[in-house]
């Protein structure tokens, strides 16, 4: 579903924990330049909600099915 959601990435379904780790934060609305450091909590647990809200919309969309 990450990969889904992040179109524009180059990832394989075989993502390291560190790739993860940032794309979770990209949705949370981490930029990921090259001198903003790493993302911090509240960034990658924004990123973790949306992730759950496209796994529950997915999930109901094949309920209704």
């Amino acid at each position: 579903m990450l990969l889904a959601a992040r179109k524009r990435t180059k990832l394989t379904p075989a993502m390291t924990i560190y790739e993860f780790y940032r794309e979770l934060a990209k949705l949370g609305g981490f930029l990921g330049r090259k001198s903003d450091g790493e993302p911090g909590w509240i960034t990658i647990w924004r990123g973790w909600e949306k992730l759950n809200l496209l796994v529950h919309g997915a999930e109901l969309a094949e309920e209704v099915k």
